[in-house]
């Protein structure tokens, strides 16, 4: 059991150090292994960007909303009536 859990190097599960045509394919291999986690890591950060877009949206959503409710307010002269402060002043963006 134990010599199951001993960690053994290729030359001594072989009796042979590793050959040309061995080390040629891991040299081979590391650039596509490198490239294809470079491809994870770009999607993984247009994922992020993609979300951050979304919130940018919902804050642009919600100024949005704001400059509506401020210009209907201002449309009817104020003769709206809100449960809630006068937009026209409570609001920060307002000139």
């Amino acid at each position: 059991m134990k010599d199951r859990e001993k960690q053994t190097s290729f030359e001594e599960l072989t009796n042979q150090s590793p050959t040309y045509r061995e080390w040629f394919i891991a040299f081979l291999l590391l650039p596509v292994t490198l490239q294809k986690l470079a491809q994870g890591i770009g999607q993984i950060a247009e994922e992020m960007r993609y979300h951050r877009r979304i919130y940018q949206h919902l804050a642009n959503l919600d100024e949005v909303g704001r400059d509506l409710n401020t210009g209907l307010y201002r449309f009817f002269g104020g003769r709206v009536s809100y449960k809630r402060p006068d937009p026209v002043t409570s609001n920060p963006n307002s000139k």
